[in-house]
This record gives C-alpha cells, sequence and structure tokens, in this order.
C-alpha cells in the first residue's frame, strides 16, 4: 500500500498540467459519487452482490483512469495523430491489464468469482463510458472554437 501511495504521489507532481485540467476535476468527482453509491448499496441498503474487493477495484480502475488520460494528454501536446495513437494505446493496454487482472484473481482463487468479475467489469465500463463522455464533450467543445 506504500509503493501504491509512493507512485500515485510521483504521478501527481510529474503531471500538474493534468492535475490542473478540468478532467481531473471532473474524475474526482465522478469517482467520489461512484463511492458514495457503493457506500450506499454495501451499507444502507445491504446488497450482496457487491464483492468484498469492490473498494481496491474502484480505486485499481481510477489510477487505470487516471494513467490513461495521463497517456493522452502526453500525445496530444505532441499532434493530433499522436493524441489518437496515444488514446488506442490507452485503451488497448487498460484492456489487457484488466483481463490479466481479472484472470490473476480467478487463478488465484478470489472468493465468490461471479460476484468478483460482475463488480470489476461494472466498474470498468463506468469508468470508459465516463472518459468517453469527457473525450468527446471535450472534443466537441474544441471543433466549435475552430468553426
Amino acid at each position: 500500500m506504500v509503493a501504491l501511495a509512493t507512485f500515485f504521489n510521483f504521478f501527481l507532481f510529474m503531471s500538474q498540467p493534468l492535475m490542473k485540467s478540468r478532467y481531473l476535476r471532473q474524475l474526482g468527482l465522478f469517482t467520489a459519487a461512484v463511492a458514495a453509491i457503493i457506500f450506499l448499496l454495501k451499507h444502507i441498503f445491504q446488497l450482496s452482490f457487491l464483492h468484498a474487493f469492490i473498494w481496491y477495484i474502484l480505486l485499481f480502475i481510477f489510477l487505470q483512469t487516471l494513467i490513461s488520460a495521463w497517456m493522452i494528454q502526453k500525445g496530444a501536446r505532441k499532434s493530433q495523430q499522436s493524441m489518437v495513437k496515444n488514446a488506442l494505446a490507452a485503451t488497448a493496454v487498460r484492456l489487457t491489464l484488466s483481463i490479466l487482472i481479472i484472470f490473476i484473481a480467478l487463478q488465484a482463487g478470489v472468493a465468490n468469482r461471479v460476484s468478483f468479475v460482475l463488480s470489476f467489469l461494472i466498474m470498468y465500463f463506468t469508468f470508459l463510458i465516463f472518459e468517453l463522455i469527457s473525450l468527446l464533450t471535450t472534443l466537441r467543445a474544441n471543433f466549435e472554437k475552430r468553426l
């Protein structure tokens, strides 16, 4: 956990333009809203379909989305073609890493396998939809400025 915190702090200091962006504020608010919904579902409504590792899954997907945004922004600084390549590469890396994490967890014998996979996939697709909506909103705003 200390290594994760160290990596996160390093990432925060290395990407100052990303930290000042509107996207990061949106991602933080979105993650807080998802965390609040998870809390309500688990503790208030006592729904058991969410896996016990849901908080770790949320942290993993959040970090994955943050790194993906950093890769896309890094490409955007170079050129538009580089941004598209980095966006596709980031999506491919996210998908591959997610499949790998699910595979490792299943091989390690995680309890409630179906619940784990469903919780992971729900988080993955929720954050993917958020990223796509944010990207489309940004692209639309930039396109309208050029007109």
